[in-house]
């Protein structure tokens, strides 16, 4: 990210998985996130990288349950810095996406693996399909030149 990423105004999948990548890297050593903070969100982006698997097995769900349960154990030190200090969040964590981690090893060992819930796919074809193909054409009157081109 040369230019950062404080400033995106769409990004991707992909992009977001490239910025969880660097989150670690880029808080380690702040002088105010303790170890304990550490395991936290380590905790919670090993659950999100073990969720994104291509297919599953029962080690794998046993790891995402217990990145999971590393988080739940270490996510009070984030309240004690202030992390989850708002008005209406009085330190609590309810948060439907962090709630329903609690069922996706279930949902996943039901139905399959994960990546079904992905936008990876559809963005890449809209660039297959859309975006590349528009190129081709001569900008006026681009919808007839599209389906003609596909």
């Amino acid at each position: 990210f040369p230019s950062g990423f404080t400033r995106f105004k769409q990004h991707t999948g992909r992009e977001n998985r490239d910025i969880q990548r660097s989150f670690i890297a880029i808080i380690s050593g702040h002088p105010k996130i303790t170890q304990n903070m550490m395991k936290a969100f380590r905790g919670l982006l090993d659950y999100i990288y073990i969720a994104q698997y291509d297919s599953q097995s029962s080690e794998t769900l046993a790891l995402l349950r217990q990145s999971l349960r590393k988080f739940h154990r270490n996510k009070m030190y984030l309240t004690r810095a202030g992390v989850r200090k708002g008005t209406r969040t009085k330190g609590k964590y309810k948060i439907r996406k962090l709630e329903m981690f609690h069922h996706t090893p279930r949902i996943i060992k039901e139905i399959g693996s994960a990546p079904q819930f992905t936008t990876d796919y559809t963005e890449h074809f809209h660039i297959d399909y859309a975006k590349d193909i528009y190129k081709m054409t001569n900008r006026k009157e681009w919808e007839g030149q599209i389906c003609r081109i596909a």
